[in-house]
């Protein structure tokens, strides 16, 4: 996987990807995957966008992705994740997500 940062995907290439989901509760599922598989290995320690399960976008600080995030995409099925240097942090990245992650707070 060729790794890029500070970035998101256009609507052009967001809809050019691989279908994942159609909910929030898909880009926790997809994030979770993602982090133990190693895919998202280059971007610990920095923020990444989901939506609707599609990794579409990463940024060095979360707050300022998902405010970019929701201006370009809109706040619907739409969440930002912190990548832990260690999987043993993956559930604290997950309750401290931003944005629309299908779970109860």
């Amino acid at each position: 996987m060729t790794c890029r940062h500070d970035y998101l995907l256009d609507h052009g290439e967001l809809s050019n990807q691989k279908s994942r989901g159609e909910s929030g509760s898909d880009n926790v599922r997809c994030f979770r995957s993602d982090v133990t598989s190693g895919i998202l290995d280059d971007y610990k320690g920095t923020a990444v966008a989901y939506h609707k399960g599609v990794l579409c976008g990463q940024g060095k600080d979360d707050d300022a992705l998902f405010k970019k995030a929701c201006s370009y995409y809109g706040t619907s099925s739409l969440a930002v994740f912190l990548v832990p240097e260690e999987a043993s942090g993956l559930e604290k990245s997950v309750s401290g997500a931003l944005g629309d992650i299908g779970l109860p707070r």
